[in-house]
This record gives C-alpha cells, sequence and structure tokens, in this order.
C-alpha cells in the first residue's frame, strides 16, 4: 500500500471462497491507480550495531 515513516505498510483484500480472481484484478487495478508502490529499504536495526 506504502509506506508510513519509511516503514513498509501492506493491504489485504477479502473476498468470499473461490473469488481469488476478482480479488487479484482489484489488487492490480489499487496498484495501477495508486501509484503508492515503493521499493522496500534495510532499515538499520539494534543488531547491526
Amino acid at each position: 500500500m506504502g509506506a508510513v515513516h519509511n516503514l513498509q505498510v501492506g493491504i489485504s483484500f477479502i473476498g468470499v471462497a473461490f473469488s481469488e480472481g476478482e480479488l487479484i484484478s482489484i489488487g492490480y487495478a489499487y496498484e495501477q491507480i495508486s501509484k503508492n508502490r515503493t521499493v522496500p529499504k534495510f532499515l538499520k536495526t539494534i543488531a547491526d550495531k
């Protein structure tokens, strides 16, 4: 879905049984319209010190 404070956030599309084709179409349409996709970045963690 995008990023908040440089952290990736997602979105879920949920439907009834056997509606995978429609859900994929909805997800693809959202991706094309929103243009929110960003390339994931590896942020430093406490363990990286």
